[in-house]
Parts: C-alpha cells; sequence; structure tokens
C-alpha cells in the first residue's frame, strides 16, 4: 500500500522502483489526490483507494490484490548449476568449474575450495560437498579432506603413513579412508 506523497521517494517513484523488480510486489494506493489515479495505473497498480477510506473499498482492494497473486503464474527457481560453485570475493562472486577444484578442506560451517589458480572459500559444510559430488570422482580421505580422484598425482605409504600428492600439496589419509581410496585408485587405472 503507498501514498502518493509520502517522505522521501513519493509513491509514483516508489512504485516505478519496485516495478522495475524481478518479481515486483502487488501495489494499491491509498491516498486524497484523484490526480494522479492514471499514472499509477500505467505503473500497473492492482487498485487506487481514495481517502477517506470506506471499510468496503479497501476490502474490495484487498479481494482484488490476493485474487491476483493467485492467478500470477509462478515461475520456479531453478536448479543451481551443478558443474559450477558461486563464490564471492570483495562483493563480486566469480564462477569456479566443480572440474577446476583440486581438493577441498573443512573449516567448521565453510569449505576451502582449492584449484590451480588458488583457493575460495564458501559457507558450504564438507559433508554436503561430498554427497553432492561423490558421482562426479570426489572422495573423502580425512575428516577434513575431500579429494577429486583425477587430480591426485601419488598415493604414497610411507611407515604406516598414506597421503596424497596434488600438485605440489601432500595431504594426509587417515586410516579409515585409506583401503577405499586405494581401491577407487585402483579402479580408476583397471587394476
Amino acid at each position: 500500500f503507498l501514498d502518493i506523497h509520502m517522505p522521501g521517494l513519493d509513491g509514483l517513484d516508489l512504485a516505478r522502483l519496485l516495478t522495475g523488480f524481478a518479481a515486483p510486489p502487488l501495489i494499491v494506493f491509498v491516498t486524497a489526490h484523484e490526480d494522479f489515479a492514471v499514472q499509477a495505473f500505467d505503473l500497473k497498480a492492482v487498485d487506487y483507494v481514495l481517502k477517506p477510506v470506506r471499510r468496503e473499498r479497501l476490502a474490495e482492494a484487498v479481494r482484488r490484490a490476493a485474487a491476483l497473486r493467485e492467478t500470477v503464474v509462478r515461475i520456479p527457481v531453478s536448479e543451481p548449476d551443478p558443474d559450477q560453485l558461486p563464490v564471492e570475493l570483495g562483493g563480486v562472486t566469480r564462477f569456479v568449474a566443480v572440474d577446476d577444484i583440486t581438493h577441498v578442506e573443512a573449516r567448521g560451517d565453510y569449505a576451502r575450495l582449492h584449484t590451480a589458480r588458488g583457493s575460495h572459500l564458501v559457507r558450504i559444510p564438507l559433508s554436503t560437498l561430498e554427497e553432492r559430488w561423490r558421482a562426479r570422482g570426489f572422495v573423502r580421505i580425512h575428516r577434513r579432506h575431500l579429494v577429486a580422484l583425477r587430480h591426485i598425482g601419488e598415493l604414497r605409504l610411507d611407515a604406516g603413513s598414506v597421503s596424497v600428492l596434488i600438485g605440489t600439496e601432500e595431504l594426509q589419509v587417515s586410516r579409515r579412508h585409506a583401503r577405499e581410496l586405494r581401491d577407487l585408485l585402483m579402479r580408476r587405472t583397471g587394476r
């Protein structure tokens, strides 16, 4: 509900601003100024109620808005692109290709995505990424690390410890995940 004269922006200016939104709200003008009705309807106002407001007239405006709201076709929000992950840095959103991610490191409710070009902190738990990317060849090697099998350069066994080399970075593999990782790598190479 907007009036024509309001502090700051007037009602018509605010309506112009609101109609520019991707999903603009329904607008009903309630005002003492009958001169602006044509402009209000040009801005797609649902109704234009003159003051003093009668209860029945206001109820009719609300009914119109409710009826319109029910007939509006809702466009479903598209599913996020499974091949890219949005990351924000300094007010800029960039999209990181999942195939470029070499490994992911848990940081509480955050995850640090590592690529050949750098790393990005995102607010997604590691467990969510593990679930989402398992079919894409990502595997948990430690409670804090998820790796892309295709980016593992070496599997190292040294005095009872297991690690993987991704680029120049060596990551420890927990005993719990060592056998599964070894089996997955062997299957990947056809052995």
